[in-house]
């Protein structure tokens, strides 16, 4: 971290590239996860997931604070309701599109 003004690492500033460079980085880990033929790629794919979900999620959270019109505690509520809808919800869309035969480095 650079202390006179030129840089700040951390969420100090909303940054508008901080929505759409994470999506492309999630993009690249979900194009290695359904490509992948061996572990060493599921190994790989995973890190490259986090890190765009953990690059993503705090301007995420900024924007729905915006949106919210003032209601900061709904926003957030809203905000985690929603995570924990997808997380809750997101594995039967990839049980049921997934087939063992087409993924040989899942079928273990």
């Amino acid at each position: 971290m650079i202390t006179d003004g030129r840089w700040e690492a951390g969420n100090v500033y909303p940054k508008p590239y901080a929505l759409a460079v994470p999506m492309a980085v999630v993009a690249v880990g979900i194009i290695i996860l359904a490509t992948s033929d061996s572990f060493v790629l599921l190994l790989l794919a995973a890190p490259v997931l986090g890190v765009g979900s953990a690059l993503f999620h705090p301007e995420a959270s900024r924007v729905c604070c915006m949106a919210s019109g003032g209601k900061l505690g709904f926003a957030q509520s809203s905000f985690q309701v929603g995570g924990n809808t997808g997380t809750a919800l997101g594995p039967l869309p990839a049980i049921s599109s997934s087939n063992p035969a087409f993924k040989p480095a899942l079928s273990v």
